[in-house]
């Protein structure tokens, strides 16, 4: 007999509640021993959680830098568009600058003649208004290219 059990002996006297107390004993430590192992399978669980949850924080902070780039590229894009709006306003009102109820159209076999009697042709003439056309357009187009580059 070990000392607890005299111990035990003392205390209590009756053999039964010795095998009862043993038994509660043995049922606890087996309790306890199951309780620990639940501890440690939810810490494992914890770490587990805390480690996808930082994956998931940084593939949200990857994302979120995208959809930064993305912002910043669609803001840009849309800038862009105003201001070739803008441009193709500018070339619009400078298209509509000679309409024909100001400025009807003319006969342009007697314009012809006219200019032909006087050593011009018209071919000479419609080449130089269209130079003016394209030359105003091209001042319109170039300078919306060097407000781009210079913005």
């Amino acid at each position: 007999m070990d000392e607890f059990e005299k111990w035990f002996d003392r205390v209590f006297g009756d053999p039964n509640h010795k095998e009862i107390i043993k038994r509660k004993i043995e049922r606890l430590t087996t309790e306890n021993a199951k309780l620990m192992e639940r501890a440690n399978n939810a810490e494992a669980v914890l770490v587990k959680f805390e480690q996808l949850a930082g994956e998931e924080v940084a593939g949200f902070n990857v994302l979120q830098a995208e959809n930064a780039k993305i912002l910043t590229r669609l803001s840009n894009a849309f800038d862009e568009i105003a201001k070739l709006r803008d441009t193709l306003e500018r070339i619009d009102i400078w298209v509509k600058a000679y309409p024909l109820d100001v400025f009807p159209k003319p006969d342009l076999n007697r314009a012809a003649e006219v200019l032909r009697a006087s050593g011009i042709t018209l071919d000479a003439i419609s080449a130089d208004a269209m130079r003016q056309v394209l030359d105003g357009i091209k001042n319109i187009v170039e300078q919306a290219l060097k407000e781009d580059s210079d913005g």
